[in-house]
């Protein structure tokens, strides 16, 4: 009994501090987020899972939470405050599934840490307050690995299966979960193996069907977009390596190296977490998509964190005396947290800053356009928080929600679908749009606004014609 209620007094402790943490930094809305905002939005208002109505484009990664998000929009909750709550409910809990499996591993002692550090992280705090999916994706992605190794042991197949339909419907990627948690099976059960895989299929094939015949393909245009100027280069691979390597990251990658090989010894969920850890990272960095995003390597965290602790408790375990063990890792463990939490109000201030010089500067001006006397189509190279605030329909010259924008001049694409404004920051105006004769002839830049050195936010508008094309 005592060892419970010490449990519960940690993993307490643990998602106290995530949650303190969270609620600090508040809500920041990052520009994706309000990509799948207005999607949740239109489920809720004209019943069509679009970006722009009657345009059936599949613009964002994370359906599950899409329809999350338009249950709440139905009942009149204001999007932003409660996707918030939503990503501080979801890390809560997946600190606590976090602590357990830790502590299930035979570490318990390093568990609180693991689990805490999780929640305390800049970079993992952010997707809360962004809005993002991230913390739910976290969440079902422990929890389908642990029901994963679950089954292996007790048989139980339907579980598992119905996770991991939830994990591919929260993130395209989650596909690298699955695969290692059915191969996994397959080599130490495979009975079961093919049990989750039917079960699986089950839920999952009309589920696509019913995509492809909405959309006319099963992989979302946002990656399609997306995979069409990630090109690949170092640039990743150097990022993660920076990310694992930094000075104040070096000591704890090289205990998270100790810890994981202590973790891969203590069952098969932390072994097939490993290997979809490594795949995960390889993966990302190979490609090219850790430069443009931070939140892609916060699926990392949990493991990483888990192993950092274990591998201090393991270090302090072998060098020190016994008698001073549990003094030392203590110690270690508050000067670590302590150095994050230090690192909060300028994270925050970071965060808030980029929110003042993108985002906000967007919804004003997409506002303005909406109450304009010649509103009409609204072309932008970022398109979150423009749509957010802009009802009608929005060109995408990043491809995400407009599939003829894709490997497209810039310039047919305003031409062709009659875009009238054109919004964007100087810094990703295309080159070959700035250069373009046709642009300049049928454009006039309308306004320009001051954001920090070298960076405008400017408003094109087009100079003859109305509301027509495309």
């Amino acid at each position: 009994m005592a060892r419970v209620s010490r449990d519960a007094a940690l993993i307490a402790a643990a998602v106290f501090i995530a949650t303190a943490a969270r609620l600090y930094f508040g809500v920041i809305t990052s520009d994706d987020a309000y990509i799948t905002y207005r999607y949740a939005r239109n489920i809720a208002t004209v019943h069509e899972f679009v970006y722009d109505p009657g345009e059936r484009v599949l613009g964002t990664s994370t359906p599950l939470y899409a329809f999350v998000l338009a249950g709440t929009a139905a009942l009149g909750l204001p999007l932003e405050k409660t996707s918030n709550l939503i990503g501080v409910a979801c890390d809560g809990l997946m600190i606590a599934v976090l602590y357990r499996m830790i502590a299930r591993a035979g570490f318990r002692d390093a568990a609180a840490l693991g689990a805490a550090m999780t929640g305390a992280v800049s970079m993992g705090i952010a997707t809360a307050s962004a809005g993002m999916e991230t913390p739910l994706y976290n969440l079902l992605l422990l929890l389908t690995f642990g029901a994963g190794a679950a089954a292996a042991e007790t048989g139980s197949s339907i579980r598992p299966a119905l996770l991991a339909v939830m994990l591919g419907m929260c993130r395209p990627e989650a596909v690298l979960a699955v695969g290692v948690i059915v191969v996994g099976l397959a080599i130490s059960r495979p009975g079961i193996a093919l049990r989750v895989a039917i079960i699986g299929l089950a839920f999952a094939l009309p589920l696509l069907a019913a995509a492809y015949w909405y959309y006319g393909s099963l992989v979302p245009q946002s990656v399609v977009a997306k995979a069409s100027f990630i090109e690949r280069s170092w640039a990743g691979v150097s990022l993660f390596a920076q990310f694992l390597f930094s000075r104040s990251h070096v000591i704890p990658t090289l205990l998270a190296i100790v810890g994981a090989l202590g973790l891969a010894g203590a069952g098969r969920v932390w072994r097939w977490m490993i290997i979809w850890w490594i795949a995960y990272a390889a993966a990302f960095a190979i490609t090219g998509a850790f430069p443009h995003a931070s939140w892609y390597f916060v699926p990392l965290l949990p493991l990483y964190w888990a192993s950092v602790a274990v591998g201090l408790a393991t270090v302090v375990a072998r060098y020190s005396p016994p008698r001073l063990s549990p003094v030392v890792f203590t110690g270690a463990a508050i000067v670590l947290l302590a150095t994050t939490i230090a690192h909060w109000p300028g994270y925050r201030a970071a965060l808030r800053q980029v929110y003042a010089i993108r985002e906000r500067p967007y919804l004003e001006i997409a506002s303005s356009i909406a109450t304009s006397d010649r509103p009409c189509k609204v072309a932008a190279t970022e398109i979150g928080a423009v749509g957010w605030a802009f009802p009608g329909r929005i060109i995408d010259l990043g491809g995400l929600v407009t599939p003829e924008a894709v490997r497209r001049p810039p310039a047919d694409v305003l031409r062709d679908t009659g875009a009238q404004w054109l919004v964007t920051q100087n810094i990703y105006l295309p080159q070959a749009l700035a250069q373009d004769s046709s642009f300049r002839h049928a454009f006039a830049l309308v306004e320009s606004v001051p954001l920090e050195p070298g960076r405008t936010m400017d408003v094109y508008k087009r100079i003859a014609g109305s509301c027509g094309g495309g």
